[in-house]
């Protein structure tokens, strides 16, 4: 309970103590303790003001109210001041109409302030300028904007730079961007505000270029641009898609720390999901520092436009733990997200959940209800949702009900909600377009040229479908049937052929969409140059082979070029690299899908090694980050009690070990193993902890299977096992035992006499607890049993299986590999092992099994200084063939290097991306970020100042608790 508050005649010292009070609660804008002071003010005769001091409170308690959103309590505050009341009084009471959402109360207050006889001020002139921004333009007199800038100027402060910053805005934001721009020109002084404002006005506007060339000349002029600006421009490369640029300005953002601010978070969200980038998306959702709700409605959003539905759902639970209330566009996320993915009774419980949160739903809501009962074929129910809709249906809800009928060739019902729209006065094209295509899909060929001519005779003209590529630094528009672009013929005839080929493969045109009731060539005719299919044809042209090449629209892709360019995987894979806008960028894998048997040894690697082949170097590093990320996902802290376990669940694992692609594959089961043969601690991390989560078993790995994105790259549904290598193998070599233990399990049986392999190996692999639940089954059976449910799930499809591992990880590949080949678990399909920095596995006659055995082929990544793949010695022989590198011959590494930096993963990818063989030197052929070397090591020169050793979990795990204590959390529970 504070102190008791003085009496009325208490000394100006005392208020202007509690006035402080005041401020420093709005600032906290802690609303309780500042309403039970208000309450004493009001009980010690301190409110209503009557004193000057007295007046202060109430000013502070006006200004206490509205950064708290009760702009009705600020008026009461107000009421309580002394008459008259100040200009700065008014000004606050202006501000705090403005600030929350009541701009024609603001600027009511603006005119019954100067109806006073107060002047209008640099804070008043703002926050009238604000509020005149704000109003919807329906209620905002036609001159407002003038007038107030007129007052602006017969002030005091007309040349101020902040009143002539906010007029401008007032002007960019009511759309009158030339009065904008005439006084920016004008302005004596410009601040980031002024800049900001126009950039944003013109982006607002959809004039992009204009936008994108203040921003140039901004830029030019050394201004400091704010976090404001940087998402002013963000937003118009996202509603551009304008995907090189925008990643240009992200890089920048991050140079100067704006990429912290939510506000530019929420636009590269937005940026990289409207590019196809999903995956880019959800990283920067994930990596963003402070979160508010427009960053939390972006990735929504974003899951729901990509069919990531349950992701939607679960973003939106997260969001509501993190202390987030829903607003209308949150709802609007979710009701997309459940159309997309056709969840009709989820969708109805999303919409009725919006009144609990006092939220009305308005139009663009019900426009997502139709299109979700759309969608499905319930189109009478849309019909009857329309019809209780408490507002006039506006064109969007037309729209998607007539999509549906399109869909379903529902050509009445299209009737009747085209009659309806055009009733209202629209002048949709999209609407008389849709009629008319619904009446051609139905066969009704006089009644959709009668829907043409209605059009005509209306006036309306169809709005032009445009595609346009961005490459080079330039953006090539399209339009249907072009031939306007300088290249025009080569598109024309790339397309031919890459048309008979698609007919060869199968395809047949759909036809069904061309209004115009002529032959079927003819109807192809028209079909086969859409400004989509020209702007592959350049891309094809001018695109880097294994760049994506991402083509957008202004308008939906017709049914015959989606299926044509998206359905027909055998010819896509074959002859277009060509990837929609749905699809993420996967950079760095070359010509993997074509060559993918010869880079995964069918030919034993026979010309690829020497010079090694940059393919199949991308592909040997590709293996090589997975093997990486088993490494990096363990919990190594012995002081925790899930010390060796895995620190990430699965669904996200692949992100958050930094994986160059996570989307390539998705995990499907983490792998554990113990050992029953006395090993060194390398091998097994042990937990300190009484509370462990296991006493015997380590996760040791994972098995994971190619997306349908993925399959698309590797060119086939790869399944990967990929396995952990120890924590520091040189500290122990020396004391292991190197005992040969039997193998006749994991060998076919007769294809050597004595097949045998080292006993640590083999206890790893297949040591068994039934006390145990993680190590129930042995690692081996672990891995067999999940190879055989993914070849059953995939058995209609190309697959491969391919192993990976480090150290002693690659140990576990190579006896895996040959375990899955030689008891059949393959079915026949290629089984390749890629291991780096192996030691020996087992002695002569399991070599012979191992060559002996059919579909199986293993590369051995070996760099030269490195000592373990020479250990052990003594009866044991090597498997595969033997790639040779050389991290020696890096410039970028420190030399001669100790045995720690001459073993490590990281270095042995970049050994790979950079060795020249038998020439000798070192040069990168693979663009892979050399501060990579040091992410568990401290093996490049000092000159690159990249700290060592620099990938460790946000502050180790640690967390701070609600009750300001730290604490270990460094487990995630697997889904």
């Amino acid at each position: 309970m504070p102190p008791p508050l003085p009496p009325l005649g208490a000394a100006p010292a005392c208020a202007r103590s509690l006035a402080d009070l005041l401020v420093a609660l709005s600032a906290a804008r802690a609303l309780p303790k500042g309403q039970q002071l208000h309450g004493h003010l009001l009980k010690a005769g301190h409110l209503p003001a009557v004193a000057s001091s007295h007046a202060l409170l109430a000013h502070h308690l006006l200004t206490f109210y509205a950064r708290c959103s009760l702009p009705d309590f600020s008026l009461r505050a107000f009421l309580d001041l002394p008459a008259p009341p100040s200009a700065a009084a008014w000004s606050s009471l202006i501000s705090s109409f403005a600030q929350n959402g009541l701009p024609a109360a603001a600027f009511d207050a603006f005119r019954r302030m100067l109806a006073a006889g107060v002047p209008a001020t640099d804070r008043s002139i703002p926050s009238a300028a604000k509020a005149v921004a704000a109003a919807a333009d329906s209620s905002r007199p036609a001159l407002a904007p003038h007038a107030l800038h007129g007052l602006a100027c017969k002030t005091p402060f007309a040349g101020d730079v902040f009143v002539g910053s906010a007029v401008l805005d007032m002007y960019a934001k009511c759309g009158n961007l030339p009065d904008a721009r005439r006084l920016f020109d004008e302005m004596p002084d410009r601040n980031v505000v002024s800049w900001s404002a126009l950039i944003g006005g013109y982006a607002d506007a959809g004039m992009h270029p204009a936008s994108l060339l203040i921003f140039r000349s901004a830029l030019a002029e050394a201004v400091q641009v704010n976090d404001f600006t940087v998402s002013c421009i963000v937003r118009v490369c996202a509603a551009a898609t304008l995907f090189e640029l925008g990643a240009q300005v992200h890089a920048r953002s991050i140079k100067t720390a704006l990429d912290a601010s939510p506000f530019v978070g929420s636009s590269l969200v937005s940026l990289y999901s409207k590019c196809g980038l999903v995956d880019c998306a959800y990283r920067v959702f994930t990596a963003a520092s402070e979160r508010n709700l427009g960053v939390w409605n972006a990735v929504l959003i974003a899951s729901a436009q990509h069919g990531h539905t349950a992701m939607a759902f679960q973003r939106f639970t997260e969001m509501q733990t993190a202390g987030f209330r829903p607003n209308y566009i949150t709802f609007l996320c979710l009701l997309t997200a459940c159309s997309h993915a056709g969840l009709v009774d989820e969708g109805k419980r999303y919409f009725s959940l919006m009144k609990e949160h006092n939220i009305e739903p308005q139009a663009e809501h019900y426009a997502a209800m139709v299109d979700l009962l759309g969608r499905v074929g319930r189109i009478p129910e849309a019909l009857e949702l329309i019809e209780s809709m408490p507002m006039e249906p506006p064109d969007s809800v037309w729209g998607a009900l007539l999509m549906a009928c399109r869909m379903f060739k529902d050509a009445d019902t299209a009737a009747i909600a085209a009659k309806r729209l055009f009733e209202t006065g629209s002048r949709s094209s999209g609407a008389h377009m849709l009629l008319s295509s619904t009446y051609a899909a139905a066969g009704r060929h006089v009644d959709a040229a009668l829907a043409r001519k209605a059009m005509r005779d209306a006036g309306v003209r169809k709005e032009t479908g445009l595609s346009w590529l961005e490459a080079a630094g330039e953006v090539h528009t399209f339009v249907s049937n072009c031939r306007r672009h300088p290249r025009s013929s080569e598109i024309y005839s790339l397309l031919e052929k890459v048309g008979a080929k698609m007919e060869a493969a199968g395809y047949v045109a759909d036809t069904a969409a061309v209004v115009k009731d002529v032959d079927r060539d003819e109807k192809r005719a028209t079909l086969g140059y859409h400004s989509e299919r020209l702007a592959i044809g350049l891309g094809l042209l001018i695109v880097l082979e294994g760049v994506p090449i991402r083509v957008m629209k202004n308008l939906r892709v017709c049914d015959d070029c989606h299926n044509a360019l998206a359905r027909n995987k055998a010819t896509q894979a074959e002859t277009l690299h060509a990837k929609y806008s749905n699809m993420s960028s996967l950079r760095g894998f070359g010509n993997i899908a074509r060559k993918w048997r010869e880079l995964n040894g069918v030919n034993y690697w026979k010309g690829l090694l020497d010079p090694l082949d940059v393919d199949l170097r991308k592909n040997i590093i590709n293996y090589g980050e997975l093997s990486q990320a088993a490494y990096t996902g363990l919990n190594r802290e012995r002081r925790s009690r899930y010390a060796g376990s895995c620190l990430f669940r699965r669904k996200d694992f692949l992100s958050r070990v930094d994986v160059s692609n996570p989307n390539l594959y998705e995990i499907t089961k983490f792998i554990y193993a113990m050992c029953t043969v006395s090993l060194p601690d390398g091998f097994m991390v042990k937990s300190l902890s009484k509370a462990a989560w296991s006493k015997q078993s380590n996760w040791i790995g994972f098995v994971a299977v190619a997306t349908d994105e993925g399959k698309e790259v590797l060119g086939r549904r790869d399944v990967v096992v990929a396995w952990r290598g120890t924590i520091r193998m040189l500290e122990w070599m020396d004391d292991l035992d190197i005992s040969l233990a039997p193998a006749s399990e994991i060998v076919r049986p007769g294809s050597a006499d004595d097949p045998r392999v080292h006993g640590g190996w083999l206890s790893v692999y297949t040591s068994t607890d039934p006390g145990s639940q993680y190590n129930k089954q042995s690692a081996r059976y672990q891995v067999l049993n999940e190879i055989k449910r993914l070849q059953e799930v995939y058995k209609q499809e190309e697959t491969s299986i391919t192993i990976t591992g480090h150290s002693l990880g690659a140990a576990l590949a190579t006896i895996s590999a040959t375990d899955i080949v030689s008891n059949g678990y393959n079915k026949s399909c290629p089984v390749s092992a890629f291991v780096f920095g192996s030691p020996r596995v087992g002695n002569s006659d399991f070599q012979k099994a191992f060559d002996g055995a059919e579909d199986l082929r293993l590369l051995r990544v070996r760099n030269s200084p490195d000592v373990v793949p020479n250990w052990p010695k003594l009866g044991y022989s090597d498997c595969g063939t033997e790639l040779m590198i050389d991290t020696g011959e890096s410039p970028y590494i420190k030399t001669p290097g100790n045995p720690l930096t001459w073993h490590d993963m990281e270095c042995y990818m970049h050994g790979v991306a950079g060795t020249q063989g038998s020439n000798g030197g070192f040069e990168l052929e693979v663009d892979r970020d050399i501060a990579l070397v040091n992410k568990h090591e401290d093996a490049l020169k000092h000159e690159y100042s990249i700290p060592s050793s620099w990938w460790v979990v946000q502050n180790k795990g640690m967390v701070k608790g609600k009750d300001g204590r730290w604490h270990l959390a460094d487990h995630e529970d697997d889904d």
